[in-house]
């Protein structure tokens, strides 16, 4: 029975799915899940159904497979492949296309992680994401994906010392037109925050003012909590604009206190929902090394530097992946103990 094959994996899926949301390992479930699948589709090859929910088993794995560390590229590559064959059998639909460019944006973000150029990942992602619209012109999430994409192209630009300014103003649009057909896509608001904060560090980096682009964050990062105030990215993402914020303001020899107290304020309460929450770590970090930066007691500096190591370390131990993209942030903690042995 096909259908049952298929409610089965549907079933694996949902339970992997809470699996995740409990921090638990879901990867024994979802290969259950992959396994019903395949089966549904040995029995029928033109399930479409079937193939679209193999890719998104296969993509479900490779996100858990990302977040310990592990290289989640064989996994992408099947949900690709599940993905193109559900739409060979029916090219009209969109949601294949929409699953399918999620898939490429995250191999896109390993490569990122990793050393490699994942601009050309993130430009099938887009496409994958366009022809999705192209379909569907109201598709509320691919709309929202494509903005995601279009800022991890900016995060990447600006790492590149490229100007973001076209995939800036992309990512905004995408996402303010997704969320303005559907203001329930919790994640889309952290991310239209971090789209500004890429503005605002191309505005520093060119010796502008980034004030706009801040109070811009601010409002985006106000709206996630509204729409969900439990969403422990959304503390992060809050946190992380009082974090750039104290980097302009200490460029330009100004007091940081404020900044840094409510950026910490905020971490906690990221931390607080979701201990295991990386990138709350990293920002955590980032806010003790410029505070230790700004520091003129010796003690004071000294314990600040040891805490901002000690929080990069539990992050990059939480995600090694995230070792690359946070070298500068290491180099600053190493320079920063390099200096306290010297006094």
């Amino acid at each position: 029975s096909v259908a049952a094959y298929f409610t089965k994996g549907g079933a694996l899926t949902v339970t992997a799915l809470g699996e995740l949301a409990r921090g638990e390992d879901p990867r024994k479930t979802l290969g259950l899940a992959i396994a019903s699948y395949e089966n549904a589709i040995v029995i029928d090859p033109g399930a479409v159904l079937a193939h679209d929910d193999l890719g998104y088993a296969w993509e479900r794995l490779a996100r858990y497979e990302m977040a310990i560390g592990l290289d989640p590229g064989p996994s992408l590559e099947r949900a690709v492949a599940a993905f193109h064959k559900a739409n060979d059998l029916n090219p009209n639909y969109a949601n294949a296309y929409n699953n399918s460019g999620i898939a490429l944006w995250r191999l896109a973000v390993y490569e990122y992680r990793t050393g490699s150029d994942p601009l050309p990942t993130l430009q099938q992602a887009v496409s994958a994401y366009d022809t999705a619209i192209e379909r569907n012109p109201e598709y509320a999430y691919a709309l929202a994906n494509r903005g995601l994409a279009g800022r991890t192209i900016a995060m990447v630009l600006v790492g590149k010392e490229t100007d973001p300014t076209a995939a800036v103003e992309g990512a905004r649009q995408d996402l303010d037109r997704a969320l303005t057909l559907n203001p329930q896509i919790f994640w889309a608001y952290p991310e239209r925050a971090a789209v500004e904060i890429l503005a605002a560090r191309w505005a520093m980096r060119n010796g502008d003012s980034p004030e706009a682009y801040f109070r811009a964050a601010t409002a985006a990062t106000s709206q996630a909590l509204a729409a969900n105030p439990q969403n422990a990215v959304a503390y992060q993402s809050a946190a992380e604009v009082h974090r750039w914020r104290a980097e302009w303001r200490i460029q330009n020899g100004r007091s940081v206190r404020a900044d840094l107290i409510e950026g910490q304020r905020l971490i906690e309460q990221a931390l607080a929902r979701n201990p295991g929450l990386a990138n709350a770590m990293v920002t955590n970090a980032s806010l003790k090394t410029i505070q230790a930066e700004s520091e003129l007691d010796p003690r004071i500096r000294r314990a600040l530097a040891a805490d901002a190591g000690e929080d990069l370390r539990l992050a990059l131990a939480a995600n090694p992946l995230l070792e690359m993209e946070n070298m500068q942030l290491s180099q600053r903690i190493s320079a920063l103990n390099a200096e306290m042995e010297t006094q």
